[in-house]
């Protein structure tokens, strides 16, 4: 079974977690940990300095391999382009952009389609753009020997609600990390939104949550459902949550994707990146 990798830096924090197709080609994870460093390994300098991860699979065994990061190691934004622009044109409009926000910095630009739509009557594409700090992108050989793709963990877990199942509906995501969280907005099979905010109370992020709702247009009453994940889900507001929008939060986990898997770290909130990750790469070989 070929086997795909996928990292997730979380601070100090450094899930790993490997997967591949069975005979039937569907998705399995097949194993999953998390290692604490004392350190955000985000701002570490590059070469000796970095720890040696002790992995299942060897840099050289690796069939494919993601990197996860969290907003708040790198820049990302949405963007809209016209449809009948040629891949060059896009490239150098997504980059102008990028060096508004990140100046003239060190970064490695990654892009992906998110969905079509209509502005002033023409047809456009949305696009999800992430910035990556050069310096992390120069680790990855560290961590496979194959290239290896850098996604957002807004992106990631867009994709475990997108690819994974056909949620009607407007969904609100929320990933709940110590001082941030993330928030993603789904409605009827589209992303609509990938964000995040930082916070000293939790309940700070209730004001964040219906100040975006406002401006996307959407009414908080006509939300279907509150899915929360991360490593600090234990600090959601759950109580206020559900006074303020009328629906109790549910827990999204990796189990409720793969059902029929039995590793227990898929059972934990905190891996729901990672699967996510994984699940978009397997979906992208078929």
């Amino acid at each position: 079974m070929p086997i795909l990798s996928c990292w997730e830096i979380d601070g100090g924090i450094f899930r790993y977690v490997e997967a591949g197709r069975d005979a039937l080609g569907i998705p399995r994870p097949t194993f999953g940990r998390a290692v604490a460093f004392g350190h955000d390994l985000t701002h570490l300098p590059p070469a000796g300095e970095w720890p040696k991860f002790t992995l299942v699979t060897s840099p050289e065994e690796n069939d494919g391999a993601v990197l996860v990061l969290h907003p708040w190691s790198c820049v990302t934004f949405f963007t809209a382009v016209p449809a009948a622009w040629d891949p060059g044109l896009v490239k150098r409009q997504v980059e102008e952009e990028a060096r508004m926000l990140v100046g003239n910095g060190e970064y490695v630009i990654e892009q992906e389609y998110v969905r079509s739509g209509i502005i002033a009557d023409e047809r456009v594409d949305h696009l999800f753009v992430t910035c990556v700090p050069a310096s992390i992108r120069e680790l990855t050989p560290l961590l496979s020997h194959r290239p290896v793709q850098i996604r957002s963990s807004l992106s990631a877990v867009a994709s475990l609600i997108l690819e994974s199942s056909s949620i009607d509906g407007l969904s609100l995501i929320l990933g709940w990390y110590p001082r941030h969280m993330e928030v993603s907005v789904v409605e009827d099979g589209a992303w609509l939104y990938g964000g995040y905010t930082g916070f000293r109370d939790p309940l700070d992020c209730l004001y964040f949550i219906a100040s975006l709702l406002e401006k996307l247009g959407l009414n908080p009453l006509d939300l279907n459902r509150i899915l929360q994940y991360g490593s600090s889900i234990e600090t959601a507001p759950d109580g206020p949550l559900s006074q303020l929008f009328a629906i109790h939060p549910s827990v999204l986990r990796p189990s409720s994707v793969f059902p029929e898997a039995r590793e227990t770290f898929l059972s934990q909130p905190a891996f729901v990146p990672c699967a996510g990750a994984i699940l978009k790469q397997l979906f992208a070989e078929v």
